[in-house]
């Protein structure tokens, strides 16, 4: 084998990591992050082919170390423009004969390395030993120290990525020219360089956070909320140990500034330094939202709270949040009173229900003001009174008695007569039945299925009410420890419907033990007063500019522009599983990746 194609691996190899690692972070470099990684795979073929003159070995060489390194690329259109120029390169290689495109030759060359390896069984595997341990030892030694030198963060698994190629290339090296002797030599000398293995320990140990946890507190395990991985935490001072996630090409060297500090550690948060359990998720579809929903499920079951799901897709299985005595409800098959006090009083009520049927069937002022009047004329003739708390508690009128007040308050004016209409379809759509009461719905953990459900307006009427149903419950203490998941809280309850009781339950439940997941996939459908109010923000990667905005605010309020510069940046670079975390009252900011584990 020829001695200078080994060399040329051997340096290609051991100079590839580190020349990735500053072609994406080095300044000015980190400025044209992409198209420097793009160079660095270009120029990394073109060594290797001009060098060795073997096409096939250097295009497999190239494409292995690559896939091996593939975290570090951002996305596969650097790999294909990368591809695109390492083509231009080969073309004008061959047209010129600095190459030859010689597939048997190489193939050739290839059966006499193994022949050559053959060999080698007759001094037995002791005499191999030494052998092997030079190559790998000398390779490795040669980046940790080459890395430590540089002042760079060890990037442990770009390094150990590139490890193979350099073990088998420096292998290969030492057999052709094997000798008992030298082996020997060459393996006591190996020996002592992997003193300089000290500094890749040392970084690879902080990498994996060996006995760093990012937040901690005493007390039961039971009374922390495990929140995933610690990648990196937003912090303000002069850079040190930065995020290599993606560049943070805003941070100034000399002076202090927000920026993303590298961390490693479970994310294991003690309950009581909450201001509340309210978590809000967003995110685009794909990303994680509902894996890492499900995760907190399980850890609030882990807490002894009861589970209810609002399920709008039928996505969420039992087996699926670990709970196998969870019960799927088809919320067709159930029936709830719209017009239950829900821990109203009757005319708040009548507002309230007149505001919900206002914005799912855009009715005017008139009509909404006349639907008011239908509805305490219903609640009057079943004996409640306006004005008399006591009568409250008496059974409430069904929608069938709405329609019934309708017609007979309607001939005379038109506004009236207008209104009926919707009346009857929402009594067609609610028969009078028996409802189910919230005892009995959550006797155990509940996933409530909404696909089933006829048409749209009443599967926001059913949720609205239900979520009425926990207020009042809530209210007269018949209902603690529970947590309740929204999924996709616009499908659910559009055009602001709910934003009213989810406001309430938002500010009001802590002390009831009341726990609210709300999920969306445009931030922006989440109400600024949950946001505001909720212990916990999750953003998954966020790319479109209004929400992108929307949710930088949410993190940052009134901020400098660094520290929504390195909000921003982290949202839009984000990968499948990671997100940024926001814990209100600690003021700490992550971004963390949920390692997804069935239970």
């Amino acid at each position: 084998m020829n001695k200078r194609a080994v060399y040329a691996l051997i340096l290609a190899n051991i100079s590839f990591p580190i020349i990735l690692e500053f072609a994406s972070t080095a300044s000015p470099l980190r400025f044209y992050a992409s198209l420097a990684r793009i160079l660095v795979l270009t120029a990394y073929f073109t060594a290797l082919l001009l060098t060795s003159r073997r096409v096939y070995a250097s295009v497999l060489n190239t494409l292995l170390l690559f896939l091996l390194t593939y975290e570090c690329f951002k996305t596969p259109v650097e790999f294909f423009y990368a591809v695109f120029l390492s083509l231009l390169v080969l073309y004008f290689s061959w047209s010129r004969k600095l190459v030859v495109l010689n597939l048997p030759g190489e193939v050739e060359e290839f059966r006499s390395f193994l022949a050559s390896i053959k060999k080698l069984k007759r001094p037995g595997l002791a005499g191999m030993a030494p052998l092997f341990l030079s190559s790998a030892s000398v390779s490795l030694s040669l980046i940790a120290v080459l890395y430590y030198l540089l002042g760079s963060p060890v990037a442990s698994p770009v390094i150990l990525a590139c490890l193979p190629l350099s073990i088998t290339t420096g292998f290969s090296l030492l057999v052709e020219d094997y000798s008992a002797r030298r082996a020997v030599k060459l393996g006591f000398a190996s020996g002592l360089s992997t003193i300089a293995l000290i500094p890749l320990v040392l970084e690879a140990s902080q990498q994996a956070g060996v006995g760093e946890v990012v937040l901690e507190g005493k007390g039961s395990p039971s009374k922390f909320l495990r929140l995933g991985r610690a990648l990196a935490q937003l912090e303000h001072g002069l850079p040190v140990n930065e995020y290599k996630g993606f560049p943070q090409h805003w941070v100034s060297r000399d002076q202090p500034c927000w920026y993303w500090r590298r961390v490693r550690g479970d994310i294991n948060l003690p309950v009581k330094s909450l201001i509340n359990t309210h978590v809000v998720i967003a995110g685009a579809s794909g990303t994680g939202k509902s894996l890492l929903a499900k995760k907190l499920v399980r850890e609030f079951s882990r807490m002894g709270k009861t589970v209810l799901i609002i399920d709008p897709h039928g996505e969420y299985r039992p087996e699926d949040i670990g709970l196998g005595e969870a019960r799927v409800v088809d919320a067709s098959e159930i029936f709830l009173n719209p017009l239950e006090l829900g821990g109203l009083n009757p005319l708040e009520k009548a507002k309230e229900f007149s505001q919900t049927l206002s914005l799912l069937f855009g009715l005017g002022p008139l009509q909404r003001i006349a639907l008011e009047e239908f509805l305490v004329k219903a609640y009057r003739e079943k004996g409640i009174d306006v004005n008399d708390p006591a009568t409250w508690g008496l059974p409430p009128p069904s929608l069938q008695d709405l329609e019934k007040a309708c017609v007979e308050s309607a001939e005379p004016f038109e506004e009236y007569s207008r209104i009926c209409p919707y009346v009857k379809m929402l009594a067609r759509h609610f028969p009078k039945q028996s409802p189910i009461s919230l005892t009995s719905l959550l006797d155990r953990p509940v996933i409530l299925r909404l696909n089933k459900v006829a048409s749209d307006f009443s599967r926001t009427i059913l949720v609205e009410t239900l979520l009425y149903s926990i207020l009042s419950a809530m209210y007269s203490r018949r209902l603690w420890d529970l947590v309740v998941v929204v999924d996709e809280v616009r499908a659910v309850l559009p055009g602001g419907v709910g934003d009213r009781i989810l406001s309430r339950l938002f500010s009001e439940s802590r002390k009831f033990g009341i726990s609210l997941i709300v999920i969306s996939q445009d931030v922006k459908n989440i109400p600024r007063t949950l946001l505001s109010n909720a212990g916990l923000k999750i953003f998954f990667n966020i790319n479109e500019p209004d929400s992108l905005e929307y949710a930088v605010k949410s993190i940052t309020g009134v901020s400098t522009s660094d520290k929504e510069i390195a909000v921003s940046t982290a949202l839009r670079s984000l990968k499948t599983l990671e997100y940024v975390l926001d814990i209100a009252g600690l003021n700490k900011v992550f971004i963390a990746k949920n390692p997804y584990i069935n239970p």
